[in-house]
């Protein structure tokens, strides 16, 4: 039997702050609270997972829990 792993996310908050450098440009990645629900604004246009604005980041599946560092 495959035992699932638990993940344990660090929940963001709206107002939290997030940068990350991505060949020599600076991305801010802003939580944001709409309609009862976290959602993840980069560059004007709003996403609902972190891992979404890493990809119009990267153009690349890639966690964005940890591109973004919010698990730390």
């Amino acid at each position: 039997m495959n035992k699932r792993k638990k993940i344990n996310h660090k929940i963001p908050r709206k107002g939290d702050k997030f940068e990350k450098t991505f060949k020599n440009k600076i991305f801010t990645l802003y939580v944001k609270e709409i309609n009862n629900s976290i959602k993840f604004e980069l560059d004007n246009k709003i996403y609902d997972t972190p891992s979404g604005a890493a990809f119009a980041v990267t153009k690349n599946y890639t966690n964005g829990w940890k591109f973004w560092n919010i698990d730390k």
